[in-house]
């Protein structure tokens, strides 16, 4: 919907966008406002790789240089794949408590359709190793639902914004609307819980849901599913966190609904994913065995290969007893999940204890909830740590590593902590948000988080010095959040992963998810947001004046 004085019959966008002023060229000297709809190519494919498989919002309006044509728009090779990166050290740190309201209350004004507002840089990979471009910064505003808003109500708004910008002595920015919306990260929706395990198998990914690191995914409702972020000791009461949405927000402390590990769904996946694992393992097995038997009999007749057929049995007699071993312990997992797990009662591992109700807030999106988790089930707590085992079993531990050695702690560069499981310390705090004590390797601020989460798992993130502003797509209310964005083309957070929680390598509490930003098939997310910890921990502690983070020093 647009302002009564846009949506007026004579009112001609093109031609007010052509009178209409543009900022000096010595003030955008370096990023001249563009004045033309972005082609089909530059629309389609301007943020590759923000998002994978293509999933990456569609560009609607930009200021900045003009891109050269592609030779062959429907190329691959000319695509060239975007990062999202954080801002720091930049002048519009310092004046974003001032110009973000200006710029959200312009926006709201003009009745722009908008559902975040971000300040990020991007890195656009070169044509050649090493030949990678970092942009200039952006106000990244997203746009609800797609369609509406044409290129040039974007570009009539867009000079509202660089004047406010102007007007504070910031002229090397740029503005960008994309199509997105914002969601929640909830996901569709006994025996004790398992001690998790150091480094990785063959059947780790079908015992890692059920162990109680950090990630715990749960339910409390066929339609709503989540993950269990922290633990937290009250007394001798064990309380988790997790974000309101997931379990159903309420202000009645008296409501003690009951919190499934899992749910019915996901309970019906692990169930499948075990009878799987153990049909892959079988047929592996019965071919290697078939295999030695047949280099044994040929054994038997010598010749010059006789050394290569012994090396290969022994290889294939490994391989068989090794996937009879994952045959035999998942097959015990699978009679335990049968046994212990399957009735709803048996998967319930606390009650509601408080849900504070979804508020969009001025400062930050309230959106929490305390459950009260049973300890029978909780008998191997591992306590707040977070395991990084999943490492080795999505891939080569290789890339892990290395994104998480772009940044270091003074002259401290990350170490892989023992028994793959990483101890949460504390609580980041604003300030270090905002102006990190993490360099990258040329030295400048950054921060790069990690989460577990119970719908994507293991995952790295990059994150900024400004926090974003976030509208309700129901409501319209408008709050804050801080951002972490996809590093490469990895996702770092979706469905399910509400309630997780983030931090550093350092083991530093960031915050919990709470939604993120979703653009071509609403389920892809590109940019995640979340409640910061040093702002949320003060609000439990009025509810619960005696809670502390489990077997972490008091905050």
């Amino acid at each position: 919907m647009l302002s009564p004085e846009l949506n007026s019959p004579e009112h001609d966008l093109a031609a007010e966008i052509s009178q209409d002023s543009a900022p000096e060229p010595s003030s955008r000297n370096k990023t001249p406002t563009l004045r033309r709809p972005p082609a089909r190519f530059e629309a389609d494919f301007y943020y590759f790789g923000v998002a994978p498989l293509s999933q990456h919002p569609r560009l609607i309006y930009r200021t900045g240089k003009p891109l050269k044509p592609s030779p062959d728009p429907d190329n691959i090779y000319y695509r060239r794949r975007k990062q999202v990166c954080g801002v720091f050290g930049h002048a519009l740190n310092t004046v974003w408590d001032s110009v973000g309201p200006q710029i959200r209350d312009v926006l709201t004004s003009q009745s722009i359709p908008w559902s975040t507002i971000d300040g990020v840089r991007f890195l656009t990979e070169g044509q050649y190793i090493g030949y990678d471009t970092l942009g200039p910064v952006v106000i990244w505003i997203g746009l609800c639902p797609p369609g509406s808003l044409e290129w040039a109500e974007a570009a009539l708004v867009t000079e509202k914004i660089l004047r406010i910008l102007e007007d504070v002595n910031v002229d090397d920015v740029d503005v960008e609307f994309r199509e997105s919306s914002y969601r929640a990260l909830s996901g569709p929706g006994v025996a004790t819980l398992l001690p998790p395990e150091s480094g990785i198998t063959r059947a780790f990914h079908v015992r890692e849901p059920l162990t109680t690191a950090l990630g715990v995914p749960i339910a409390a409702s066929g339609e709503r599913a989540g993950t269990l972020g922290l633990y937290i000791a009250d007394g001798d009461q064990l309380l988790g966190l997790t974000s309101g949405h997931v379990v159903g927000a309420s202000t009645d402390d008296s409501d003690t609904a009951a919190i499934e590990i899992l749910g019915a769904d996901g309970f019906g996946r692990l169930l499948s994913t075990t009878q799987k694992t153990i049909q892959t393992n079988s047929d592996q097995a019965a071919s290697y065995r078939y295999q030695v038997g047949r280099l044994q009999r040929e054994l038997a007749d010598s010749d010059a290969t006789a050394a290569e057929k012994e090396r290969q049995v022994r290889s294939d007699q490994y391989q068989a007893e090794a996937a009879e071993e994952v045959i035999a312990e998942v097959s015990e997992l699978l009679t335990a999940l049968k046994q212990d797990w399957s009735e709803p009662n048996q998967r319930i591992i606390g009650t509601i204890a408080h849900s504070a109700p979804l508020a969009f807030r001025d400062d930050y999106i309230e959106d929490w909830a305390i459950l009260k988790l049973d300890k029978a089930k909780f008998r191997e707590l591992c306590g707040n740590k977070m395991s990084l085992a999943k490492a080795y079993a999505v891939s080569d531990p290789g890339p892990f590593r290395r994104k998480l050695n772009t940044v270091q702690y003074r002259t401290t560069a990350f170490r892989w902590p023992s028994c793959d499981m990483l101890p949460l310390t504390g609580i980041l705090s604003e300030d270090l948000m905002r102006f990190p004590d993490m360099r990258d390797t040329s030295n400048n601020p950054a921060n790069i988080f990690l989460k577990n989460g119970g719908g994507t798992g293991l995952t790295l993130g990059r994150s900024t010095g400004i926090e974003s502003f976030v509208r309700d797509p129901v409501s319209g209310r408008v709050s804050r959040a801080w951002p972490v964005f996809n590093y490469e083309t990895d996702v770092f957070a979706g469905p399910g992963d509400s309630g997780a929680v983030v931090a550093d390598y350092l083991g530093r509490i960031c915050g919990i998810i709470q939604g993120g930003c979703v653009s071509r098939d609403k389920e892809t997310v590109h940019t995640t947001y979340v409640t910061p910890m040093c702002w949320l921990w003060p609000k439990i502690k009025e509810h619960f004046p005696n809670a502390r983070l489990y077997d972490i020093e008091p905050v």
